[in-house]
């Protein structure tokens, strides 16, 4: 589903959280959300949903404003997963799921064993959370905000915490519910060198304002030479044999140069 955000603002208070957000996503894609902790990612994912109730400027997906009556209808087709994300350790992955599922009209929801398998969980679905490991977790939660079959799935660092085999899965996954089932993708995440992978689209937020929005495509071009000037003339300073940017940008992985650069 297309989202549309237009000067977003949130306070808290006297305390302005985002200051005028403008963000066109188109249906498909894989937007890649990054800042620093308090840069107020998270906070966009709240009022992207209408879930923040001291805002100004709108978010509109699929036509609909968030906060409107119409916003109903749209979380219906929206997968959501919100830091920090819980399950009941006390229960099995598969009661977690069921529990969501209830939630639901039944013809507005996947099957449970269709999600177990999306999420590679068959051998540990019916185990309780609490001897999951961390990646497992995460698997569930995401199987959690699919359970709906959402059209939109937002995720909130789904890869936070777990190992690098967990966090491959993770990217597996994600590739197939974009490439094979259509899904937009809207993350936030610090492992970017995850992210490489499934992006089409990186977007920074510094003290609560978009201060980047880039196509992948373009990310790897003129831009980039633009944007890593001053990182160019410390290589030079220091005497490397790197020749341009784009050199450097190839030694590593851009999104994390990307991000070091914005962060300063």
């Amino acid at each position: 589903m297309p989202i549309n955000i237009k000067s977003l603002s949130v306070f808290k208070g006297k305390r302005q959280i985002l200051s005028g957000v403008d963000l066109d996503i188109a249906d498909g894609e894989v937007v890649c959300i990054a800042g620093r902790n308090g840069a107020g990612k998270t906070t966009l994912f709240r009022a992207m949903l209408g879930m923040e109730g001291q805002i100004t400027g709108d978010a509109i997906i699929n036509g609909v404003s968030m906060y409107s009556s119409g916003r109903e209808k749209i979380l219906l087709q929206t997968g959501i997963m919100l830091f920090p994300n819980t399950a009941y350790d006390y229960l099995s992955g598969r009661v977690n799921l069921d529990i969501i599922q209830r939630l639901y009209k039944k013809d507005q929801v996947l099957p449970i064993d269709e999600v177990v398998k999306l999420i590679g969980l068959e051998d540990s679905i019916d185990r309780r959370v609490k001897t999951y490991s961390a990646g497992m977790k995460q698997r569930l939660t995401i199987g959690m905000a699919l359970i709906n079959n959402p059209t939109l799935l937002i995720l909130d660092e789904p890869f936070n915490s777990v190992d690098q085999e967990s966090t491959a899965e993770i990217v597996r996954l994600l590739q197939t519910l974009n490439q094979k089932r259509g899904l937009t993708i809207v993350l936030s995440t610090h492992s970017l060198q995850e992210a490489e992978s499934i992006y089409t689209r990186f977007v920074f937020i510094k003290k609560g304002e978009v201060t980047f929005n880039q196509y992948k495509s373009t990310i790897i071009r003129s831009d980039v030479e633009q944007l890593l000037n001053p990182v160019t003339a410390l290589l030079i300073a220091n005497e490397q044999k790197i020749n341009t940017v784009f050199d450097y940008v190839g030694t590593t992985t851009s999104l994390q140069t990307l991000y070091q650069h914005l962060t300063q």
